[in-house]
């Protein structure tokens, strides 16, 4: 469980190094609308219950019996019984710390869970930063070379430009195009990818630029804050 908790704190404080307003707004959308972390959360509180409901004493059993007078003038009597079973207290003692341990260990693992997903999807995020800045790139270079290719073309008309630039041009303009339309369609997927984290619905993301990073604590920083969680 230590090694656990001390996983769910460095993962915590990974997700928390980014200052980047937009991914933080797109995170905070997956945290609320991922089905799975919405799964997750619901399974726990059942998980929780179910543990709480183990802590009460059986219910009691309720028994009649119709018992016919005899001889006659005694009259026929109704008999009810209840019983209660209990056990020692120190066995009810028991349950409620295993009920406990059971229910922060539910706590861990939706929190591991979670962790998990928040992290694929910031690093989904970052992933799409870098597209989006090399799309950008790209539209430019390619924009640069149409207009190369268009003036080495008008000097081949007129009989001033070399067949071999606009080739050239040409050759390199298709490379271009073919590295836009790749980089595109990787974004297209990114952008569905990150809105199935989102639980299907529509949320766009065209950050260009990295978020900032700050060191990862010590595991000695870690592992106080860790004793300091349990305590």
């Amino acid at each position: 469980m230590k090694k656990k908790l001390l996983t769910i704190l460095a993962l915590s404080f990974a997700l928390h190094t980014y200052a980047q307003s937009s991914i933080d707004s797109v995170l905070a959308q997956i945290s609320r609308n991922n089905k799975t972390i919405q799964a997750s959360n619901q399974l726990m509180e059942a998980e929780k219950l179910e543990h709480r409901t183990k802590l009460r004493p059986d219910n009691p059993s309720l028994e009649y019996d119709y018992l016919e007078g005899s001889p006659v003038n005694v009259g026929a009597q109704h008999e009810f019984t209840a019983a209660q079973s209990f056990e020692f207290p120190t066995s009810y003692i028991k349950k409620s710390q295993l009920s406990k341990e059971r229910s922060t260990l539910s706590e861990i693992e939706v929190t591991t869970r979670r962790q998990n997903i928040m992290l694929e999807a910031k690093k989904l995020c970052i992933d799409l930063v870098f597209r989006n800045k090399l799309q950008i790139q790209l539209k430019e270079q390619k924009q640069n070379t149409e207009k190369l290719l268009g003036d080495f073309q008008k000097l081949l008309d007129k009989g001033e430009g070399n067949i071999l630039d606009v080739n050239k041009a040409k050759l390199q303009l298709i490379e271009i195009k073919k590295q836009f339309q790749e980089n595109l369609a990787a974004l297209n997927t990114g952008q569905q990818k990150l809105e199935s984290f989102n639980g299907g619905n529509k949320i766009l993301f065209n950050d260009t630029i990295y978020p900032l990073r700050s060191e990862l604590p010590s595991f000695e920083q870690l592992e106080s804050d860790y004793e300091k969680l349990i305590l």
